[in-house]
């Protein structure tokens, strides 16, 4: 059965943004990760605080309320008659790319002053070229926390919940009480389409490569990496694989996570690491290549995580049994350790226990709450507090 979760934080960022009219607020990420729905909660927001219904206008260019209007003159006519009377209007523009001449569309709600406009795209890279002297505010939204999943598949076996999550991912609509077969032809879908409809289709890459690249990728989450690694692998130059790395992260596939030198204080250009932005995509990708390894589900969930939480994340240390992370946050700089279990961790205590404050992350219970300078936390608590 599918189910819905009220998810808070992007609402709460949507409201923020309520009334800058000068702004063309782009909610973007990837397919299926739940943009229409957070998009339909807010108008329903909208209305009960008081806007008209003919205050509000909605368009779907994926959908048949839009497909009438997929030219920029046809539905500049439409927002004419709907918009054009000098009142405030609320504007929402789901799939908007999918309109030809579509930034003219936008200059011309922005030149009216009156409209408060709202945009959704699974690929981040036209947006941002095609609106370069126009202010534009992201709000990127992910597949589900742990916290929302555990919302919409409630489950006093918390651990269970876990080990789904960490197989079939967060994306709402793929419910993991509908079994393996389900769940695997949900992911196939989205897999698919994400990489033929929204990559293929609108960068004209090779397709071969395009699947090559993402294997790789997908298979080396979590380690370091450069372009000419990437390159050697997959039997290309160095430049096309950035081309196609950015590709992927322009499709919220993949993020890409900056090396930190603890000692320098400074960013190395290389290598680097890469995280897929949900695991169920990653482990239905590479179902028929390698097992399905917990600890870098692990590492994948906790760096998610720390996005969500406003840090920002740089790949730090890796350890024989875990992996660290450098993360900043209003001017503090701290450590988090990913770890199976705390009998792995007695090596980086010495390393970094006096440098910022670190906290463990392990699938451990009845956890002491601290080990040496470091602070011993079980991750599905911490994911759900």
């Amino acid at each position: 059965m599918r189910r819905t979760v009220t998810r808070a934080s992007y609402l709460a960022a949507l409201n923020e943004c309520k009334g800058t009219n000068d702004t063309v607020k782009v909610i973007c990420g990837m397919r299926r990760s739940g943009k229409t729905s957070i998009l339909e909660e807010y108008i329903k927001q909208l209305k009960s605080s008081g806007v008209s219904d003919s205050d509000i206008i909605y368009l779907d260019f994926e959908k048949r309320s839009g497909q009438d209007l997929n030219d920029a003159d046809k539905l500049e006519a439409y927002l004419a008659g709907k918009a054009g009377d000098g009142a405030q209007s609320y504007v929402f523009l789901n799939n908007v790319c999918r309109v030809k001449d579509w930034r003219s569309v936008l200059l011309k709600l922005i030149t009216l002053g009156t409209c408060d406009v709202y945009v959704t795209e699974t690929f981040s890279a036209p947006i941002h070229d095609a609106l370069e002297n126009i202010a534009v505010k992201d709000i990127e939204v992910t597949s589900m926390s742990f916290a929302e999943f555990m919302t919409a598949y409630p489950m006093e076996d918390v651990n269970t919940r876990f080990r789904e999550y960490a197989v079939y991912g967060g994306l709402p609509g793929v419910d993991p009480s509908e079994g393996e077969r389900v769940c695997d032809s949900d992911l196939e879908g989205i897999f698919n389409t994400i990489v033929l409809n929204d990559l293929i289709l609108r960068t004209k890459e090779d397709p071969e490569i395009l699947f090559a690249v993402t294997n790789h990728l997908f298979r080396n989450v979590g380690k370091e990496m450069t372009y000419a690694e990437i390159a050697k692998a997959c039997h290309i130059n160095a430049s096309s694989a950035e081309r196609y790395v950015d590709a992927l992260e322009s499709a919220y596939l993949v993020k890409r996570v900056d090396r930190y030198d603890v000692n320098m204080g400074m960013l190395k250009e290389h290598p680097f690491r890469l995280y897929a932005t949900d695991n169920g995509i990653r482990n239905f990708a590479l179902k028929y290549d390698m097992e399905i390894d917990f600890t870098v589900a692990m590492e994948n969930i906790v760096y998610l995580e720390l996005l969500r939480r406003g840090y920002t994340v740089r790949a730090g240390s890796v350890h024989e049994a875990g992996v660290s992370f450098t993360v900043m946050k209003d001017g503090v700089t701290g450590f988090f350790h990913v770890f199976p279990s705390v009998e792995t961790t007695d090596s980086i205590l010495k390393d970094e226990g006096v440098v910022g404050a670190s906290t463990i992350l392990t699938m451990d219970s009845g956890l002491p709450e601290t080990m040496g300078k470091a602070r011993l936390v079980n991750l599905c608590d911490w994911l759900l507090n």
